[in-house]
């Protein structure tokens, strides 16, 4: 299933899971934050740069809660607008969860897709 969710940062895409204990429903807030956590495996974020075009600007794997109930969110790329003329997306180095799941299920995802540093141009 495919959702778009409007937030103004990746974690707070998680933490908008809180607005589902405002039902008329007794939900403790850790279990629908969790609940939220679970249903979400990647996050695309996308902005506006100053000269008007829209990026991909951060995708982001969420891994989990970590033990206060946090969500865990790791960024996988990103877009760096002060590298080179018109910015540069590099890789991060994390190698996410759901990349295993994908081999397992039969894609062919190697590893050196997430190796750290800038994309180069046409690499696509």
């Amino acid at each position: 299933m495919l959702a778009e969710l409007l937030a103004r940062h990746r974690e707070d895409s998680i933490v908008l899971g809180d607005m589902g204990s405002t039902a008329d429903v007794d939900l403790p807030v850790a279990h629908v934050r969790a609940q939220v956590a679970s249903a979400i495996d990647v996050v695309v974020h996308t902005a506006r740069m100053r000269d008007g075009r829209r990026v991909v600007f951060q995708i982001a794997s969420v891994e989990g809660l970590d033990p206060r109930g946090d969500p865990v969110v790791s960024e996988i790329f990103g877009f760096r607008p002060r590298l080179g003329p018109h910015g540069a997306f590099v890789a991060t180095g994390v190698i996410p969860e759901g990349a295993r799941l994908l081999r397992e299920r039969g894609a062919e995802l190697d590893d050196a897709t997430f190796t750290a540093g800038v994309d180069s141009p046409g690499t696509a």
